[in-house]
């Protein structure tokens, strides 16, 4: 075999692994994102269970203060 063809050889293997690589980093990317939406839909979802708690603890402090008489 020359040296040119060796030469080639290696670097379109190179090349080859450096695709599999980035192929497989890309894989493992997209299931991150997914987990990523999946926490983010639950961070959502928390918000809105507090801020509907929120919002019930305040109807209540306003109606409290409401029937209570004035000191």
């Amino acid at each position: 075999m020359s040296p040119e063809l060796i030469a080639i050889l290696v670097t379109s293997f190179i090349e080859i692994v450096g695709l599999v690589i980035i192929a497989w980093m890309a894989h493992d990317n997209a299931k991150i994102l997914e987990r990523v939406d999946g926490v983010s839909a639950a961070i959502f979802l928390q918000g809105r269970q507090i801020k509907e708690a929120v919002e019930e603890v305040r109807r209540l402090l306003v109606s409290e203060a409401a029937h209570s008489p004035e000191r």
